[in-house]
């Protein structure tokens, strides 16, 4: 199956990256339009100066590879989300006497992500063909990689209930979702052996799986879901408290191509330099291939990233701080948090922050808040200045952008 051995090429092409929030949709007294994007690339071990090649195409070469593949363990995360939502949110008239407040809200957004664990075997294999690895046999167990693209327009209904020491707001959004396109490509155990002469390659797939949705299909519309979000905040003077479970729902997609990959495949009289210039004969090799691998097509369920996250911010004369915890479930990911401190200013705002997991390891970010006529509030910032800085060093660089408008 041809799409089996370019799969290494389009790993290497799909990869963008986001994973924090900047304004946070809390209810107040106020009606809200707020509108928030962000961007970026992250991953554990790969430095940025070589993600910077996928930002912006270069030639990558044979020192930047080193240095990346140097810094390396035997397994790496690499991914992360790329969108933007516009959000609406109002209070109904409250009667005087009344201690409950409720409010409803709309939303529009895009979204799209993806995220890849793989070996350093696999990233060798990528970037410096097999050639240099003839007699040996290369890891690409628990290899992953995951995908998805799609828009929503969601409403949101609920209440809050008004006390003295202060106020709790529960929430629910409900959204229906058009789905773009989605992959999911998962190795239990494999391996890539290429023969000490070159005569042939082996791959050998165990409790492996490949699933795609239709790639013949040019609409955007290729699969339609739902999903609901639930959400309580605890305000007050000094502090607000927010607690979040979104995104329980998914998208059934047409015609997917489904495929159990459990077999091993021979490749005789080939030669790969390297990975991203196959010749015509891998290339015919792969297509005698397709008949032994049993493909199904259908309509299926799949499941969307679940999010959980728990936000704290504390309010003081001169600054405010925030921390932030957050985990994804059902993607490669691991836990993300977040800590920040800000100086309070009537027109700018300029904070500092640190954080550590999502997709990448340690980072330090900085951002600004320029307030106009006490209604609109401007954001720009990032989670991850270092990879700016030191792009060597650091693994992961993103950009923030909100605007939040009440009245």
């Amino acid at each position: 199956m041809k799409k089996l051995v370019i799969l290494f090429y389009i790993l290497g092409l799909s990869m963008t990256s986001i994973y924090a929030q900047n304004n946070f949709v809390v209810p107040d007294s106020t009606n809200q339009i707020v509108f928030n994007a962000i961007g970026g690339v992250g991953s554990t071990k790969l430095p940025q100066a070589f993600l910077n090649k996928f930002i912006f195409p270069d030639y990558i070469n044979n020192e930047l590879k080193d240095a990346a593949s140097e810094q390396l363990s035997s397994t790496n995360l690499f991914g992360g989300e790329l969108g933007g939502n516009l959000t609406a949110l109002f209070n109904f008239k409250r009667k005087k006497e009344s201690k409950t407040q409720f409010f409803y809200g709309l939303s529009l957004g895009t979204q799209f992500e993806g995220n890849l664990n793989f070996t350093k075997d696999f990233f060798n294999l990528v970037f410096y063909g097999n050639q240099p690895f003839s007699g040996q046999s290369l890891s690409l167990n628990e290899t992953s990689f995951k995908s998805i693209s799609y828009s929503y327009i969601e409403g949101s209904y609920g209440f809050k209930r008004i006390q003295k020491t202060g106020n709790s707001s529960i929430w629910i959004d409900a959204a229906l979702l058009v789905g773009h396109g989605f992959s999911d490509f998962e190795v239990g155990s494999g391996s890539i052996f290429t023969e000490e002469n070159g005569d042939y390659i082996d791959i050998r797939l165990k409790k492996s799986s490949l699933e795609r949705s239709d790639s013949v299909n040019t609409s955007l519309n290729k699969g339609l879901g739902s999903k609901f979000d639930i959400h309580y905040a605890r305000q007050s003077s000094s502090y607000t408290f927010l607690c979040s479970v979104e995104n329980i729902g998914g998208i059934l997609w047409n015609n997917v191509t489904h495929a159990n990959l459990d077999t091993t495949f021979s490749f005789e009289g080939i030669e790969v330099g390297d990975i991203f210039q196959f010749s015509d004969s891998v290339l015919n090799q792969v297509s005698s291939v397709d008949s032994f691998v049993e493909t199904q097509v259908a309509n299926k369920f799949k499941s969307l990233p679940l999010n959980i996250s728990l936000y704290y911010n504390g309010q003081f004369e001169k600054f405010e701080f925030d921390l932030f915890l957050k985990h994804r479930f059902l993607v490669n990911y691991t836990p993300f948090f977040r800590a920040g401190l800000y100086l309070k200013s009537s027109v700018f705002s300029p904070g500092a922050t640190i954080a550590y997991g999502g997709y990448s390891g340690f980072q330090a970010g900085i951002n600004g808040d320029l307030y106009i006529n006490k209604l609109i509030k401007l954001q720009v910032g990032t989670n991850n200045i270092l990879g700016a800085i030191f792009p060597n060093q650091s693994s992961a660089l993103d950009i923030y952008t909100g605007l939040k408008f009440s009245f």
